[in-house]
């Protein structure tokens, strides 16, 4: 038996692992494609939508995140909260993104259960080596939006 080259196995390795990462992603999206839509809304206004993905999905949302920060600037708030449910990548910037969503469309409740989920999440786009942020200070900001909708409760 000829010995396989260490390079040759971890490229193999590694396709596999791109291949099941973007089964994962699809088989999410598909989900989300044949699920309830009326659903989804309820979820997403009542604060109980859900970002369950993780590894599987962090490419899908590396590649939306552009567009995720320019529907965020330019107050789509609908687009912004169906492209983050769709994708469902786990981190504080997406719930960030969700809580935000919530908030321009008057949601104030699901908002602040969004923006705590951002503050309570492990998953963080900035860590000691990576910022993946797209420009945001989330822990501040979310804070910031956080005194601002209790503000607006208290008057």
């Amino acid at each position: 038996m000829t010995p396989v080259p260490l390079s040759h196995a971890l490229g193999v390795c590694a396709a596999a692992a791109a291949m099941a990462v973007v089964g994962a992603c699809s088989a999410r999206i598909d989900e989300i494609n044949t699920k309830n839509v009326d659903q989804i809304v309820d979820e997403f206004v009542s604060g109980k939508a859900e970002l369950d993905c993780y590894l599987a999905c962090a490419t899908r949302f590396g590649s939306g995140q552009a567009t995720m920060r320019n529907l965020h600037d330019a107050g789509r708030w609908d687009d912004l909260a169906k492209l983050v449910i769709t994708i469902g990548y786990n981190q504080d910037i997406s719930w960030y993104y969700l809580g935000r969503s919530a908030e321009g469309l008057g949601l104030h409740d699901a908002a602040l259960t969004y923006y705590k989920r951002a503050i309570s999440s492990e998953y963080k786009c900035l860590t000691f080596m990576l910022n993946v942020c797209s420009g945001l200070a989330v822990p501040e900001t979310v804070n910031q939006r956080i005194a601002m909708i209790d503000g607006r409760k208290r008057r």
